[in-house]
């Protein structure tokens, strides 16, 4: 609360204050209405265009966290966490696990969570370049309309096999139809490097999305479009 209460960015979801419930147990927080809801429903008719701009805005929300004067890591990144205003902007939010960086966070984290979590953030170690880590899963998961490793069997067993190097499997998108140029893929691997300090920073995250964002705009410019043959017009004869 502390932490997201100080937060002033366009794409960050403000908080308005905390409110109680005379009728219930726990007190509960204010923050705009958000017609449009979660990222991961929102994406569901969207074309890749406007889901890897997403992906570039969540990207832009971290650069404005990771260069505060005092560095905040968000901690949970992840598509249910990116609210979408009512004009299709990001708006990052539930900041529960964030912390300074260097900082500590006691909360308790969903094991659910954990699917989009770096091995240091499991260990409640906040960098810079966990968020990296989980933005990328962030975009595989808003470009697939699936949660990180959704093809492992047993997804509890997900955090263990990320701790022993285990990585996101290229294959199983393809066999979605969800494809990845080589720059974008190779790219994503640096993001899930084992060496935290071997990850880009946001600052190069930013910039290539945006350089990705153009390519594959022009790309799909210069595709040729399906041409429609015209309907021939026959006199009947008399």
């Amino acid at each position: 609360m502390r932490i997201w209460s100080s937060l002033r960015n366009e794409y960050v979801c403000p908080i308005y204050g905390v409110c109680t419930d005379p009728d219930g147990p726990y007190p509960y927080l204010v923050s705009p209405w958000c017609s449009n809801g979660a990222a991961p429903k929102y994406v569901l008719e969207k074309p890749r265009a406007i889901r890897m701009q997403l992906c570039l805005e969540i990207a832009l929300g971290l650069r404005y966290l990771h260069n505060l004067k005092h560095p905040v890591i968000h901690g949970s990144v992840k598509g249910s966490n990116v609210l979408i205003s009512d004009d299709g902007k990001v708006r990052l939010s539930d900041f529960g696990l964030s912390a300074f960086q260097g900082g500590e966070n006691l909360a308790s984290v969903m094991p659910k969570n954990l699917h989009w979590m770096s091995p240091q953030t499991m260990q409640r170690i906040f960098t810079p370049d966990s968020d990296v880590w989980a933005w990328a899963m962030t975009l595989l998961e808003l470009l697939s309309d699936n949660y990180p490793f959704f093809y492992l069997k047993f997804r509890m067993s997900v955090p263990d096999d990320i701790r022993k190097g285990t990585r996101p499997d290229r294959k199983e998108y393809a066999k979605l139809n969800v494809l990845f140029s080589d720059k974008l893929w190779s790219f994503l691997e640096r993001c899930w490097h084992p060496e935290p300090e071997k990850r880009p920073k946001i600052e190069e995250v930013v910039s290539t999305m945006e350089a990705i964002i153009r390519e594959e705009a022009s790309e799909e410019a210069a595709a040729p479009s399906a041409v429609v043959p015209e309907a021939s017009s026959s006199v009947p004869s008399s």
